[in-house]
């Protein structure tokens, strides 16, 4: 078990592509005290899945999960796979990657959408897998489209005026004459 993932160095993605940014605010997943011994069995013992809710920021179409991990060791001490893309201040060395957890679609999402995903902790924690809740795919999927022919330029200027083009959605509501205005509506499915 265990969903796929890809070591990635976000940073240099980042570099090379203006769409590779952060949808919320990094956000501790899994907190393990492996001092504590009573408290660490709990966990591994405890239940395995998780539901978990994370605050869009932004505008923009989200693909995947990144995790990192950060330890904390005696007197201070701290080494951290974290990307400077979520703190500036975060440390570099070669070869830092993050995990990344790519969903098999991409969500358009607005600001101040919720994303809720069910995580599920495998193989003793050493694993993950990322389940997409809320939205659901069919609702905020990229991956499938309605091509709509439109003959009317009133019809096509509010429906421009309307549109978020970072997530392809609209963002009120638009009248159309669909007998007058569209000449052709066709669904089309993308790769899933």
């Amino acid at each position: 078990g265990g969903q796929d993932w890809w070591s990635v160095d976000l940073d240099r993605e980042a570099s090379l592509r203006s769409d590779c940014m952060f949808a919320a605010a990094p956000r501790p997943l899994l907190d393990l005290d492996f001092c504590d011994q009573p408290s660490l069995a709990r966990r591994l013992s405890g239940p395995l899945a998780e539901a978990v809710e994370v605050g869009v920021e932004h505008a923009c179409l989200v693909s995947a999960v990144a995790v990192w991990w950060r330890i904390e060791g005696p007197e201070g001490v701290r080494l951290s796979t974290e990307p400077r893309l979520a703190n500036a201040h975060a440390e570099t060395w070669p070869g830092k990657r993050q995990a990344v957890y790519f969903l098999g679609c991409q969500v358009g999402s607005n600001k101040s959408d919720t994303l809720r995903f069910k995580v599920q902790y495998l193989r003793q924690l050493s694993a993950l897998s990322f389940e997409l809740v809320s939205p659901s795919v069919d609702q905020r999927s990229a991956g499938s489209h309605i091509d709509v022919f439109v003959d009317a330029m009133p019809t096509l200027s509010e429906i421009r005026a309307a549109l978020d083009k970072r997530t392809s959605r609209l963002t009120s509501p638009v009248e159309v004459d669909w007998y007058g205005a569209v000449d052709e509506v066709r669904l089309s499915e993308g790769d899933r």
